[in-house]
């Protein structure tokens, strides 16, 4: 038998317990520079955090701007493109997408602005 193999009979070792402090800290940092802090203790509570702190950046600069995905953008003149726009339903006073109120128009139950 080689030196370097271990052991494999018997019965397993037992795995050590993970023995967490009484109280503790934990620090979430987002991508947009917002920074939060939750705070344990758990004399007080097992379920959840004691308190949560959220630090935002000093100023709009910092924070980082999320870049839309490429068929949210809007076009090139500065406005929403129509089939991003949301239009109202008169039948039940929802918004409906670009598509349903194309087909309410032709299907005559609405009638076209302008």
């Amino acid at each position: 038998m080689s030196e370097n193999k271990k052991e494999t009979r018997g019965r397993k070792p037992e795995p050590e317990q993970l023995v967490m402090p009484d109280k503790y800290t934990r620090v979430f940092e987002s991508k947009d520079g917002i920074k939060r802090i939750w705070k344990y203790d758990s004399t007080i509570t097992k379920l959840g955090p004691v308190s949560c702190e959220t630090i935002y950046p000093n100023s709009k600069d910092d924070i980082a701007q999320p870049q839309l995905p490429k068929n949210e953008r809007s076009s090139k003149s500065g406005k929403t493109l129509k089939t991003l726009q949301k239009y109202l339903n008169p039948l039940n006073n929802k918004m409906v997408s670009y598509n349903r109120y194309k087909m309410l128009i032709k299907e005559g139950i609405i009638k076209e602005k302008g």
